[in-house]
């Protein structure tokens, strides 16, 4: 596919590969999440979608997300305290 001058190769596993990317995204406006999701699983990532940030240091112990999608504007913990939160956890990893 073309965008622009830009050639894009999906080299991403097909859906449900050992090797596919884990995504954490985290967003609190469903239609974004769901559009994501579809995007990305599309593209053969296994997703993990959250609605805010409650479960995140659990999230990033057992899902090991490779990538984390995050919303600054989010109820509770807004998404720039979230992000330091996953700079310690991967730091500590």
């Amino acid at each position: 596919m073309k965008l622009g001058t830009v050639s894009l190769i999906n080299e991403t596993p097909p859906p449900g590969h050992p090797y596919a990317s884990r995504v954490l995204v985290i967003e609190d406006a469903e239609a974004i999440r769901v559009a994501l999701q579809s995007a990305l699983g599309l593209a053969g990532h296994r997703v993990l979608l959250r609605d805010d940030g409650d479960h995140l240091e659990t999230d990033l112990r057992t899902f090991k997300p490779d990538l984390v999608v995050l919303d600054v504007m989010l109820p509770g913990r807004d998404g720039f305290v979230l992000l330091d939160v996953v700079r310690a956890m991967m730091q500590g990893a």
